[in-house]
């Protein structure tokens, strides 16, 4: 054995640099999700010389596929009808174990947490959860789900450790009844080459809107899901311009899965408020970064469930101030260089975006550059990259 030390964490790696140490990542797909990035960007930074990646997806192909082989990963689908009761996917599942004999079986996400527990009591291998979010109201899920986050409560104690990205996350769990062996924060990491602010990029975004540069632009990306809460984005919208007086110059974007001008809940709320001619539901887009460099204030309205929101990260990493939500690790996230609001109070969430645009453009700036500066010392997908990988040695090798 090799013994290194990195930041003062000690790391085993073995003698034979030929030999890498397979991980093979179960999720339940690959589609534009926060886990399923976080995961994209992990396999993409690991070290290659120590490390081989395998990604199976409980699901049919999902649209990050191609990321993932474009980096040389192998990715299975199983083709699940559903996330967990196809015996003949399980069956594919073993085969596909069978043949990657991978060092480490990690799973991202209830579904794959329960399918991996299962199949590991077939394979002697380290196992390895990884939850993604916090407060989730399982009301508003399907009866499954609900079912297998009870299921995996009872049974944490079968994984060699639990990854959560937030400190919520992890205290929302243990009163759920988590017991495991390990837990282990490990934030959202970031790639701070891609996303950093580029002016031109934003302008050719208002461009596309048909808006001027002078437009100020308030922005909200997150799929059409009832803890993102799109209504407290839409009635903050409203006040700031019905009662706040500032709407002459300032339009809202709203991007993601299921927010275009199919969604009839959204469209009709934008409509009853007589806010047309201030909404631009753009759907899911791939030019996040251009999206963020448009924005003159990033908004998070989220009700509750998140964790780490990725979402919030890209918005600081482009140099753009944010008011969030008090959900999750929202607050930790931004620091003092956002806004943090209580959840549902569309008044206050409007008064602090207001705050901010009343600013000088000079000192937006100023606010958005600390929030770059904190991205930059404490989430850069490196250093983050890093955490997993020394508790994927430790696993591995104790």
């Amino acid at each position: 054995m090799v013994f290194n030390i990195v930041k003062g964490v000690l790391i085993i790696k073995p003698n034979n640099l030929n030999k890498r140490l397979k991980v093979l990542h179960l999720i339940t797909d690959l589609d534009t999700g926060g886990a399923e990035m976080m995961l994209c960007k992990l396999v993409q930074n690991m070290d290659v010389g120590c490390f081989e990646n395998v990604v199976v997806s409980i699901l049919d192909k999902g649209k990050l596929e191609p990321c993932f082989k474009s980096t040389g990963v192998r990715v299975y689908n199983l083709g699940f009808e559903k996330a967990i009761d196809d015996i003949l996917g399980f069956y594919r599942l073993i085969r596909i174990i069978s043949m990657e004999k991978p060092d480490l079986l990690q799973t991202w996400l209830y579904h794959a947490d329960f399918l991996g527990t299962l199949i590991s009591r077939l394979f002697r291998i380290p196992l390895v959860w990884n939850i993604r979010c916090s407060n989730m109201n399982l009301k508003n899920y399907s009866k499954l789900t609900a079912w297998v986050v009870g299921w995996c409560a009872k049974r944490s104690l079968r994984p060699h450790a639990i990854i959560v990205n937030s400190e919520t996350g992890k205290s929302f769990h243990i009163n759920m009844g988590y017991h495991p062996r390990e837990w282990t924060v490990i934030p959202n990491g970031f790639d701070l080459d891609r996303f950093r602010h580029d002016e031109s990029c934003g302008n050719i975004i208002k461009q596309e809107l048909n808006l001027s540069e002078e437009v100020t632009l308030i922005g909200l990306v997150a799929r059409y899901d009832p803890m993102k809460d799109h209504r407290c984005f839409i009635l903050a919208a409203n006040h700031l311009i019905r009662n706040m007086n500032l709407g002459n110059h300032v339009r809202f974007i709203l991007v993601g899965k299921g927010i275009n001008t199919d969604n009839k809940y959204v469209t009709s709320m934008i409509k009853d408020l007589d806010l047309e001619d201030y909404f631009y539901l753009l759907g899911e887009r791939k030019d996040i970064p251009a999206i963020m460099s448009a924005l003159d204030v990033y908004c998070s309205t989220s009700a509750y469930g998140e964790g780490f929101p990725n979402v919030i990260g890209e918005a600081m990493s482009c140099g753009i101030p944010c008011v969030v939500t008090d959900v999750g690790d929202s607050s930790f996230v931004v620091g003092d260089t956002g806004r943090v609001i209580p959840p549902g109070d569309y008044k206050l969430i409007a008064e602090a975006i207001g705050d901010l645009i009343r600013l000088e453009k000079l000192e937006r700036q100023r606010i958005g550059e600390q929030a770059r500066k904190r991205m930059e010392e404490l989430f850069s997908i490196e250093e983050i990259t890093k955490q997993y990988e020394v508790l994927y040695h430790k696993l591995i090798y104790s």
